[in-house]
C-alpha cells in the first residue's frame, strides 16, 4: 500500500524528500505525493525543480529559480493546489490523503519572530495552522506531521496550543 500524502505549506517539499530517503533506505517503503499547497512562486519551483528528472545530479541551489519551468509531467504528478485558504477540502476533485504534513507560517510564534501569537481569526501569518484544521476534519488523514517550533508551547501560546491539540 502506498501512504498518500498531502503537504502543505510545502515550500520546496522537505517532508517527501525525507520519505524518498527512507524509501531507498527501505524499498518495502512506498509513498505517493497527491499534492501540496505552496503560493510562493519561488519555493513552488524549487518544489519541483527538487524533483524533476532532467536535473539529476544538478545542485539545485545552484539553479536559475526565476528562470526555471517545469515540464507540465511534473506539474501533473504533483499537482499544487496553491493558497490554502482558498481550498476546497470536500471538494470531489481534492484527493484523499493518509498522511497530512504542515510546516505553517511560524514568524508569529518563533522567539525570533514578533510573538503575534496564532489565535484563530487574528490574521496573523502563524494563524494559518487554522486552516490545516479544515483540511483535517475533512480528510481524516490517519498521520499528522507538524513542523516542531519550540514556542509553541511556551505560556504565551500555551492556550491556543491545547485548543489546537483538542
Amino acid at each position: 500500500m502506498k501512504l498518500r500524502v498531502f503537504e502543505a505549506f510545502a515550500g520546496y517539499g522537505s517532508q517527501s524528500i525525507a520519505l524518498e530517503r527512507l524509501k531507498t533506505a527501505y524499498p518495502s517503503f512506498d509513498y505517493e505525493v497527491v499534492g501540496f499547497s505552496e503560493i510562493d512562486r519561488y519555493a513552488v519551483a524549487a518544489y519541483y525543480a527538487a524533483r524533476d528528472p532532467r536535473l539529476a545530479g544538478e545542485r539545485i541551489d545552484r539553479l536559475d529559480i526565476k528562470a526555471y519551468t517545469p515540464t507540465k509531467e511534473i506539474t501533473e504528478r504533483f499537482p499544487n493546489y496553491g493558497d490554502i485558504t482558498l481550498i476546497d477540502w470536500t471538494s470531489a476533485e481534492m484527493p484523499d490523503f493518509d498522511l497530512f504534513t504542515y510546516s505553517f507560517p511560524c514568524q508569529d510564534i518563533s522567539t525570533a519572530g514578533k510573538q503575534r501569537g496564532f489565535a484563530e481569526g487574528s490574521g496573523t501569518r502563524s494563524s494559518l495552522l487554522w486552516e490545516c484544521a479544515r483540511a483535517i476534519e475533512a480528510k481524516r488523514p490517519r498521520y499528522l506531521l507538524m513542523e516542531n517550533v519550540k514556542a509553541l508551547t511556551f505560556k504565551k501560546h500555551a492556550d491556543n496550543f491545547k485548543r489546537w491539540r483538542e
